[in-house]
């Protein structure tokens, strides 16, 4: 069976809410993350917070770094992340500056290909460069969400064999197990159970898919 993830989306802006939603559901999580909005708005305290007090997961800090890969991949290990995220569609030295900090510290880098316009191209392109990266995530935001678009088109286009494929945009119980048959195993979810009115339900349903769809 495929090693399976499943990663908590913490979009809040401040950090009391969300330290309290990690503990409501953290047990049916592997990754908790720290989104974008949240350290921007409360700095990388929020990472350190989440590593102290759920040693026993992995915590991603959404940077969606685009500059200086390498500094802001830095910051973020050093305060306790075991991933960080970089733009695709940032220079090719950002991609790849975050991705030496990410060896540096033993630590992974997550790429995410939010706003390309293929992601195969370039994934290609990215690789032809002779960067190689820990995780591509396939992203729809959370605007183009509201427009109706879903990552799974550009996920299906995706074919490549030895590649950690992380997939994030409206998942839910529902859509995890088309996810998962087109190939991703690291499964980001955010308002599927932050917004829901009993999270700790709707993260128990999303484990139960995962295991139910990975016999």
């Amino acid at each position: 069976m495929n090693e399976y993830k499943l990663q908590l989306a913490l979009d809040f802006l401040e950090m009391k809410p969300a330290l309290e939603m990690a503990r409501k559901v953290a047990e049916y999580m592997d990754v908790l993350e720290a989104g974008t909005p949240l350290v921007k708005s409360v700095g990388l305290d929020i990472v350190r917070n989440l590593k102290k007090e759920f040693p026993d997961k992995e915590v991603e800090a959404d940077l969606k770094t685009a500059d200086v890969g390498y500094m802001e991949a830095e910051m973020a290990f050093k305060a306790g992340a075991d991933i960080m995220t970089v733009m695709a569609a940032s220079p090719h030295e950002t991609v790849q500056g975050a991705l030496d900090a990410g060896r540096d510290y033993k630590k992974k880098v997550m790429v995410d290909f939010i706003g390309c316009k293929s992601v195969v191209e370039r994934y290609t392109e990215l690789k032809d460069l002779g960067i190689k990266i820990d995780y591509l995530l396939v992203h729809a935001g959370i605007d183009q969400q509201m427009k109706g678009k879903s990552p799974l088109e550009s996920l299906s286009q995706l074919h490549e064999k030895n590649l950690t494929i992380a997939c994030a945009g409206g998942l839910n119980e529902n859509t995890i197990p088309k996810v998962m048959a087109l190939g991703a195993t690291h499964l980001i979810v955010g308002g599927a159970i932050t917004g829901s009115k009993n999270p700790v339900e709707s993260a128990r349903k999303m484990r139960e898919s995962i295991e139910a769809n990975n016999q």
